[in-house]
């Protein structure tokens, strides 16, 4: 299954011009502040790696995380959630043990020879597994590019602020 926030995220709508937008005002407020060319884009690069992974790992908290479970009990011989068609599943797509009370519990919780009478123990009653739905793709990359475009902005007023009390 194509996991559609690594292939599609960051390459289609307006997240690759926020992006660009938002290491290019970093590039050149560094460059400012730093007042040498080669520093300055040695600097710029690590930051605009900082930025794009910062960018991946901030990325699932953009949506609203659904569930999938199943009650027929959790083992070896019992199938995980099915999830809905374009689904992009969370936690290396590896589900949780799901209690009785609803808890949840993680897959190595009980692990090895004796895992039946572990997860009786422990009141297992299957598996569940966070996702994000392809359907609220549109709206993460545009929450998240006008977060990037925010501080795009920011940086542009410290670039222009800066450049007019600063003598050449």
């Amino acid at each position: 299954m194509v996991d559609w926030r690594d292939v599609f995220f960051d390459t289609t709508g307006i997240v690759p011009v926020a992006l660009a937008l938002l290491t290019f005002a970093l590039g050149t407020a560094l460059g400012m502040v730093l007042r040498r060319t080669l520093v300055s884009m040695t600097v710029t690069l690590g930051a605009s790696v900082a930025v794009k992974y910062g960018w991946s790992q901030a990325q699932h908290h953009l949506g609203h995380v659904m569930t999938a479970t199943t009650h027929k009990g959790a083992g070896a011989d019992v199938e995980w959630p099915t999830l809905p068609a374009g689904a992009s599943p969370l936690g290396g797509g590896t589900p949780d043990f799901l209690t009785a009370s609803g808890g949840r519990l993680n897959i190595d919780t009980c692990y090895g020879a004796k895992q039946a009478a572990c997860l009786e123990s422990k009141h297992v009653v299957g598996w569940a597994l966070d996702y994000l739905p392809i359907k609220q793709m549109a709206g993460m990359q545009w929450l998240g590019a006008s977060a990037m475009f925010a501080l795009a902005a920011v940086l542009t007023v410290f670039v222009f602020l800066r450049g007019r009390r600063q003598t050449v």
